[in-house]
C-alpha cells in the first residue's frame, strides 16, 4: 500500500489517498519470486523436461502471492479499490436499463459475413469462419 512522506497510510481525507497510483498495490517480494519460478517453468517445458516444469508451477504457489491478490480481486476494501467522484459525469444506469444482448445475433453475424465476406475490415487479413 502507499505511505505518505512519514510513512503512514495515507486516509481517505488525505489528497494522496485520492491521488492517481502506479499499480492498485505495490507489489510483494514473493510477486517476483513467483514470476521467475513460472519463468523457469516454461523453460523446463520448452526443453522438454515437463518433470521439472511442473515442480516449478508448483513452487511458484506461493500463499502470500494468492493473500496479496486476493486483497484486490476479493471482497473490496476501500483502502485498496478507491472509487472518485467525476464531475459532470452521467448517472449510472440500473441492471435493468443494461441492454440484455452482449453479443451479436446470428443474423448480424450473417449481415457482417455477407458484407464483408471472411476478412477482418481493418488489416484484409482473412478472420475464423468459427466466429462468423
Amino acid at each position: 500500500m502507499s505511505t505518505t512522506m512519514s510513512g503512514v497510510p495515507p486516509t481517505t481525507e488525505s489528497l494522496s489517498f485520492w491521488a492517481p497510483r502506479r499499480c492498485l498495490r505495490e507489489p510483494i517480494p514473493q510477486l517476483f519470486d513467483a514470476a521467475r519460478l513460472l519463468d523457469l517453468a516454461v523453460e523446463s517445458h520448452l526443453s522438454g523436461n515437463r518433470e521439472r516444469a511442473a515442480r516449478r508451477i508448483r513452487e511458484a504457489d506461493i500463499p502470500e502471492v494468492g493473500q496479496w491478490l486476493q486483497s484486490i480481486w476479493g471482497k473490496q476494501d476501500p483502502k485498496i479499490i478507491r472509487f472518485r467522484k467525476v464531475p459532470n459525469a452521467p448517472a449510472p444506469i440500473s441492471k435493468a436499463e443494461t441492454p440484455r444482448a452482449r453479443n451479436p445475433s446470428a443474423a448480424t453475424k450473417q449481415a457482417v459475413k455477407h458484407r464483408d465476406g471472411h476478412l477482418c475490415r481493418f488489416c484484409g487479413k482473412r478472420v475464423s469462419t468459427s466466429l462468423t
